[in-house]
């Protein structure tokens, strides 16, 4: 019976965090640079945890959109941007970037672009030069390099920058209903399972109680 139990729970613990990730995509379908995740957990895995959930990010290039702001970058290939967050080094894969008055290039949550060489990216002025491999050019005169950090952390081999450009979230809508479709039916699997329990435990105790009379 407690076996039984277990994996109806499973169950609905499971297809609660695949609800909760496709609500968290479809929250961030506009958010540039957003990569949707997929919750998942083997069932057995399920059986043995209390917690959420695992979640892979699907990596996929989102569309390249132009907007024409000089300072916005879209990431063509895998990568991420390094940014500075107070002490700590983070990295980000959204490109909206505005100059701060002392001219370093930051995001917008006041994250600072890191140049390649170390340091702060910091431009002379606002209109510049970015070219596809991060040198930023200021006229015809070099004056830093964006670092761009791969997966595992050292420098994206073969990531391309495109100055005027955002990358699109790589949501797709229709994928996102269907993952919904697909928990909501395991929620319910999951509900019948315990309904089952309930009614054999009914059962149990209706017999155990006529056979003690």
């Amino acid at each position: 019976m407690t076996d039984l139990m277990e994996s109806a729970m499973a169950i609905l613990r499971l297809s609660s965090s695949r609800l909760a990730q496709v609500s968290q995509n479809v929250g961030n379908v506009s958010t540039p640079g957003y990569k949707r995740g997929v919750a998942y957990r083997a069932l057995q895995a399920a059986l043995d945890a209390d917690g959420v959930a695992s979640t892979w990010h699907d990596r996929t290039q989102g569309k390249l959109q132009a907007t024409g702001a000089p300072l916005d970058l879209a990431i063509e290939g895998e990568g991420a941007f390094e940014l500075r967050d107070g002490e700590q080094m983070v990295a980000a894969r959204s490109g909206q970037f505005h100059r701060l008055d002392d001219g370093r290039l930051a995001d917008g949550r006041g994250r600072i672009v890191q140049d390649l060489g170390g340091g702060d990216v910091v431009l002379p002025r606002g209109t510049v030069t970015i070219l596809p491999d991060g040198t930023i050019l200021d006229g015809q005169r070099p004056v830093a390099r964006i670092a761009l950090r791969s997966d595992s952390g050292g420098e994206a081999e073969g990531a391309m920058l495109r100055q005027g450009m955002v990358e699109a979230s790589n949501v797709a809508l229709g994928d996102e209903m269907l993952a919904m479709m697909t928990a909501m039916r395991e929620a319910e699997g999951g509900a019948r399972l315990v309904q089952v329990y309930d009614e054999l435990m009914g059962r149990a105790l209706t017999t155990l109680g006529q056979g003690g009379r």
